[in-house]
Order: C-alpha cells, then sequence, then structure tokens
C-alpha cells in the first residue's frame, strides 16, 4: 500500500509486556501484550503488508523505531491521568464496549511539529522528543504509534480531506478520541461538532473529553513549558502528573567532579526544550527499572561556566547520595527531577565552586532525609 499523502508514516507497535503502576502500591506490575496482536493486526489494516512479527514495516515508507516499555511523563490535560494510577483507556472515555471490543488502540501523532511549518521563525520546542513520546504511548497502554509527517500537502487538506483519509487508510477505524478544543484541517476549520458529523457518517463513533485544570486552570503543554524553564520543576511535575524525566545514556567526562571531591554521571542530553540551568535534586535509575526506587541524587544542569568557561552545550551531571557501583559508562539511564535548588552561576575560584556543591549536597541530603 502506497501511502499518497500519507507518505512517511511509522507504525510503532508494543512487542514485549508494559510495565504500569499498581492503582494502591504504586509498585510497578507487568501486564502481558493483549493475545493475538498479529492477528488483530491484520483484520484492522490493509492487506497486503502485515506479517508475523510485530516490528515489521507495515506501509512503504514506514520509519523504523525502537519499542521501549517504560512508561514516562503523563500530561494530565491530554492523557487524562491521576498522578500515579494506571487507567485504560476504556475506564477514561467509557466508550460501549461493543465498539472497541478486540480493537487496537492507536495515536497519531504528527513530526516535525506543526509550527516548523507554520511559524518556523517561532516553533514550539517539544517537551519530548518523537523517541520518548512513544514510549509515552506505549507505557500508557497504546499499542500502535502512527507518526505523521507534516508537510506541505498534508497541511493543505481539508476537514473533509482529513476524515476520509483516516477512514481510507484505516480500514478497520472504529473510534476517534480527541479533546473538546480539537481543531483540524486547513484553516483549522474542522471541530468536534464537524468530526461527529463526517465520521459518523463513515460509521466511525467519536467521543471527546474536557480539559482538566489545576490550581483553577486548565492545564497545557504551555504551562509545563513556562515552569520548566523558570526551574519551577515542581509545578512542572503537578501538570504533568508525574516527576520530569531524562533518559540517555552515561558518558564519559573529564573527572572535574572527582577531583572537587563529588564524583558525577554525566549524559550528554540535549532537549529542545532545556529546564533552567541550574542543581535540582534527583533520582537515577537504570533503564527498565522502576525510577521511584532510584538512587538519590543531586544534579547539575548547566553550561558549566566556572570549569568550561565558553561552553555551549549543557551537560546533565548527577552526584549519587547512595552507591553506585551499578553503574557506568555506556548505561542506559533515567533520571527523575524532583527540586530545584539553585540556578547555575559562575564562581570567581574552584575552591568557592566546591565549597558550594558541598552545600548543594547538604540541602539535597536533607530534602532524602539523609545523613550528611
Amino acid at each position: 500500500v502506497h501511502l499518497n499523502q500519507f507518505a512517511s508514516v511509522a507504525w510503532i507497535p508494543r512487542r514485549r509486556p508494559i510495565e504500569h503502576r499498581d492503582r494502591d502500591t504504586h509498585h510497578l506490575r507487568t501486564s502481558a501484550v493483549r493475545p493475538n496482536l498479529d492477528q488483530r493486526l491484520s483484520k484492522s489494516l490493509p492487506p497486503g503488508r502485515v506479517g508475523n512479527r510485530l516490528g515489521q514495516r507495515l506501509f512503504d515508507h514506514c520509519a523504523s523505531a525502537e519499542r521501549k516499555d517504560q512508561p514516562l511523563l503523563r500530561k494530565r490535560g491530554h492523557q487524562l491521568r491521576k498522578p500515579l494510577p494506571f487507567r485504560p483507556a476504556k475506564q477514561v472515555f467509557r466508550p460501549q464496549p461493543d465498539i472497541v471490543e478486540e480493537k487496537l488502540r492507536g495515536v497519531l501523532t504528527f513530526h516535525p511539529h506543526p509550527s516548523r511549518l507554520l511559524r518556523p521563525d517561532q516553533p514550539t520546542l517539544l517537551i519530548m522528543d518523537v523517541a520518548t513520546k512513544t514510549q509515552v504511548m506505549h507505557g500508557l497502554g497504546i499499542d500502535l504509534v502512527i507518526q505523521k509527517k507534516f508537510g506541505t500537502a498534508f497541511a493543505d487538506l481539508s476537514a473533509e480531506g482529513f476524515v476520509q483519509l483516516l477512514q481510507t487508510k484505516l480500514p478497520g477505524l472504529a473510534a476517534l478520541y480527541v479533546g473538546e478544543n480539537f481543531r483540524f484541517g486547513k484553516g483549522r476549520t474542522g471541530d468536534v461538532n464537524f468530526l461527529v458529523k463526517a465520521a459518523g457518517a463513515l460509521g466511525i463513533a467519536v467521543f471527546s473529553a474536557p480539559p482538566i485544570k489545576y490550581n483553577g486552570q486548565v492545564i497545557s503543554s504551555t504551562r509545563i513549558r513556562e515552569a520548566l524553564l523558570k526551574g519551577d520543576i515542581e509545578k512542572a511535575n503537578a501538570l504533568l502528573g508525574r516527576n520530569y524525566s531524562s533518559w540517555g545514556k552515561v558518558v564519559p567526562g573529564r573527572q572535574l567532579g572527582r577531583k572537587l571531591g563529588f564524583p558525577t554521571f554525566n549524559f550528554s542530553w540535549q532537549p529542545e526544550l532545556q529546564p533552567c540551568y541550574g542543581v535540582y535534586t534527583v533520582r537515577l535509575a537504570a533503564k527498565g527499572t522502576d525510577p521511584a526506587r532510584g538512587k538519590r541524587g543531586v544534579a547539575n544542569y548547566g553550561v558549566r561556566p566556572t570549569t568550561e568557561g565558553s561552553a555551549t552545550e549543557p551537560l546533565l551531571e548527577v552526584h549519587l547520595l547512595e552507591d553506585g557501583s551499578d553503574y557506568g559508562v555506556g548505561e542506559d539511564c533515567v533520571v527523575e527531577w524532583h527540586t530545584f535548588l539553585r540556578a547555575e552561576r559562575t564562581f570567581s575560584s574552584k575552591e568557592m565552586l566546591r565549597e558550594q556543591i558541598a552545600r548543594d549536597k547538604s540541602a539535597a541530603q536533607a530534602y532524602w532525609g539523609l545523613k550528611a
């Protein structure tokens, strides 16, 4: 099947058991992937490109992607999640069982962000990259993530054309789930009312979800971005519904922290939206483990002006307050950010920097309830 306007779509199915949090204990539990996913793929998607392995490329021009299982951010406003408990999609939108029974749950997303095309001088900076967002979706129980390339042809598609395209390219489509403020089509002419009529005429059910508020204001990615840029990590975490996280590999460093008496694990982590440079309390965990049970520590994120001078690329440096012998260079890890201690600044000498790091460490120990 050549996808015409859907010329670059990544179908990324989940392959291995997914970890979710227990509603009461907040501990991770493992639930098996729903049975016969291959068979249901063959029934729900166009014939000719479906194979026996979920990792196979299902359409021409599909982009490959590695499947990740660890759940990450949960933005309450868009995903309708409480901070910790896992809730299946059926409980969120409460569709009639006969509509969604034995169907796959998928998410259609766009890359690059539409703002890159529509306002290239002021693009929206992403909180999560594509790989991380895919991990988030799979961690929430989504079977397929459909990544659509957002180009000129797609941007010019009318609201009517968008609905028809979905029905044509996804002939097994049974239901659509959107927010009440959802807009689509050229000029944003399509809304939920239009979608109900247009999709209903094609036999597709439509469910809309109202926005969720925090402190009287609607939760949005804009509020989350503002909080991260200001270093208000606790507010960002409240809006996300869980702790803001960074994913990456431990990279070798210059061992400057070790020379100062504070060895660190270094991560070359370059998000589009860079949080405020400064010092944070964090947890460090290996890939595939529960970050909530990770090692407690203190981290600096920034350009290290005292030791690096003109460095332009920020580095995430984590100093553990517990034994970190399990980690080493090349290890895939996740860092959870908990609270902001201070902003990054330049010191007149390395000795003054060392003294400040010692105070930061003491503050982190107090935050975690650890003895100095």
